[in-house]
């Protein structure tokens, strides 16, 4: 599994394999920890252009967080509301990104885990 480390520690993700739903069921043989620079913060430092950088950062972000923030909008928005709100939200994001590239540089920690399933232990207390 290869995961983005925003909101969990590596502790966090790595506990979840001592037992409960996941740990029953899934053994955790490694996890290696490493940093990914962002890319667009990379390409800026070499063209200095900030309006580029602003549009480059704000597709990376519309494109990982759009679903989601649009499933928080299906109840209540018709999709035309929810439409104007993504637009304006990623506008202004794209605005903030221009202005001050450092402020929106977006530097990754992933983890790299190799999860094996654990075998199945029969229920012997069904036989007789």
């Amino acid at each position: 599994m290869y995961c983005p480390q925003y909101f969990r520690t590596t502790q966090e993700y790595v506990g979840a394999f001592d037992g409960g739903p996941i740990g029953d069921d899934l053994e955790l043989v490694e996890c290696f920890p490493h940093d990914v620079a962002d890319i667009n913060f990379a390409q800026y430092e070499k063209d200095s252009d900030n309006e580029a950088f602003g549009v480059r950062q704000a597709g990376f972000n519309r494109a990982v967080t759009e679903p989601s923030i649009r499933n928080g909008f299906k109840s209540s928005r018709t999709a035309t509301e929810s439409d104007e709100i993504v637009d304006e939200l990623f506008e202004r994001f794209r605005l903030k990104a221009t202005n001050n590239p450092a402020g929106a540089r977006c530097d990754w920690r992933v983890l790299n885990m190799r999860v094996r399933r654990r075998p199945r232990r029969r229920d012997r207390s069904r036989r007789m």
